[in-house]
Parts: structure tokens; sequence; C-alpha cells
């Protein structure tokens, strides 16, 4: 195995094994455990090493660009309320569930009452990448969004991930195996109003976003770089019929709405028929789609503080 390699300057002989090797050619010779995601070049996303010398990011929401740099105006028109429609390359490519409205659709959006929640089962793996975007919006200053866990016998036995709003502040706290590690960021969601919170991981490194504001990252301190989970995660609250002995894990259930999540590119659009089981969730009936702004043969689709018809 080689150990060093050295092709800077007068140094033009590589080391193996404790031999000296004399260098007839070389190219992007780099030293095997070099990282370019050290340098964190993901700008509003988080890095994702290819090899020794390029890397790839992930970004948050309406970011796009190499490094995550440039921002998508109709996103930020979105989350400034901005009424101008059609968004047709907002975020979100799932399928349409909707309701019979007196002049249209609309989509039935759950609202949770602080011990409701929905249950959906995970259809790819999140052990070692996670993709997460949720738009809500909520009527009090604490409440849990998204929960999975390892269980067993209905006690919380391993690994989990916890990302709820805590004094209106989004956190993630996640354990791998070697401990809990939270992620606490410094901007506040906006009360009863829309907001959208993005969370990437891959392997330690963990990204925490609001509203498409600067990312924050940590990396996990552990040892442990998979995240051992059950199939059904949660939405809303964590299961009142999981017992566990970490106190922050007694968090209050949300008191609000979500109205968009994407776990890994699959929007989660049908609430009510597509997941695997609910408690006490209740149906929503508010803006952007209540009263239903669309007319006969189309659907009212939600996008933050405003809308798009859509024909049927």
């Amino acid at each position: 195995m080689l150990h060093d390699a050295a092709a800077n300057g007068n140094k033009n002989f590589l080391l193996a094994n404790s031999r000296e090797a004399q260098i007839l050619n070389g190219r992007n010779v780099g030293q095997c455990d070099s990282d370019p995601c050290l340098q964190a070049p993901c700008t509003h996303g988080i890095c994702t090493m290819v090899d020794s010398f390029s890397y790839k990011c992930d970004c948050f929401g309406s970011y796009t660009g190499l490094n995550c740099d440039s921002k998508s105006k109709k996103i930020r028109d979105l989350l400034r309320g901005d009424d101008s429609r059609p968004y047709n390359e907002v975020v979100w490519s799932g399928g349409i569930t909707s309701a019979n409205g007196k002049e249209g659709k609309v989509f039935e959006l759950p609202r949770f009452t602080g011990r409701s929640y929905i249950q959906y089962k995970l259809t790819q793996e999140v052990d070692y990448n996670l993709t997460l975007d949720i738009v809500f919006r909520t009527d009090q200053a604490d409440g849990v969004l998204f929960f999975g866990c390892q269980s067993s016998n209905s006690l919380v036995s391993g690994d989990y991930i916890l990302l709820s709003i805590e004094d209106r502040v989004p956190v993630v706290r996640l354990d791998l195996g070697s401990g809990t590690n939270t992620l606490r960021l410094q901007e506040k969601v906006v009360m009863k109003d829309w907001n959208m919170i993005s969370l990437r991981r891959s392997g330690k490194q963990i990204s925490l976003a609001l509203n498409m504001e600067p990312a924050m990252n940590i990396t996990y301190s552990g040892e442990m770089m998979y995240l051992n989970v059950d199939s059904y995660v949660t939405l809303g609250a964590i299961p009142h019929t999981l017992e566990h002995t970490k106190g922050f894990l007694h968090s209050p259930g949300l008191r609000g709405v979500i109205q968009r999540v994407s776990i890994n590119g699959d929007d989660i659009l049908d609430f009510f028929h597509s997941t695997h089981g609910q408690y006490r969730v209740k149906k929503y009936h508010g803006p952007p789609c209540h009263p239903n702004p669309c007319g006969r043969g189309t659907i009212c689709i939600p996008l933050l503080n405003t809308y798009k018809c859509d024909l049927i």
C-alpha cells in the first residue's frame, strides 16, 4: 500500500513501505486520506466526497449550482408571500390526491393537535443519507415535526433522530449509537405562518436550514456513521405507545399544520391515504387553498403562502 505520495516542487520520490522509489510519471496525485469536503465548499448544502479530488453538493431547497450558491427567484418570492403565479418549477413532484371543493378541488392537509401524529413507512433507506424538507405552520413555540427510532417491544432501544422546534428554534437531535449530538439553529420560525425546514445528513455530516437561510452544520462526534431506525417514522409527535428514558423525547407534539414533506425525494402529498396510520389527526381548512380560489376542473396546490391552480 502507498502510504504517502508527493509530486510538489522538488519532491520526486514516493515512500512505499519506507522504501524510496523514483516517480516516472504522475497526474492528480493527492494524499490517500484527503477529503475535499473539509474545506466546506457547499455554501447552502451538504458535501459528499466522491474521491480524493472531487465532491458533490446536495443543495437545500431552491439553492442550485456546483457549490449551492445560486438561489431561485421563484422560491424567494414564495417565502416573501409574492402572489405571482404560476410556479411550475417548485420543488415538489409527487402525485395529487384531493377532496371535492365547491368550485374545484383542494388538498387535504393534516392538522395536529399536540398529541396527534401520522405514521409513514419509509420507501428508501435513510441509514447513511437523509434529505428531509418539511413545510409547516405552528401555533405554539414547541413541537415535534419528524421522529424515527430503533425500537423493540414499544421501547426506544437504540438509534434515533428527532427534528423539532423548541422556543421557535429548529433543533435536530441524532444518536447513531455513540451518544446524542444536537444541532440548534439561531433563526426562529414565524408563528402562524408557513415555514420550511431543510435537513441534510450524509454519514456524520449534518446540516439544518430554515426558510432558505444559510445552513448550520455539525459533524457527529461519535464513532458510528449509520442510522438504524425502524421502517416507520412519525410526523407531528412521538407516538404515545413508545416508552423511553431520554428526557427530551418528552417533547410536546406539534399544534399546527404540515403542508408538504419530502423524504429522500419522495413527496408525501396524500397524508390521509398513503400513510401507514394516524392518531387524532384532523383536516385543516384555511389559507392558502381555503376558501378555494380555483375554478371547476382545477385543483388548488398550496405553495407556502401562495398557491397555483392546475387542471385535473
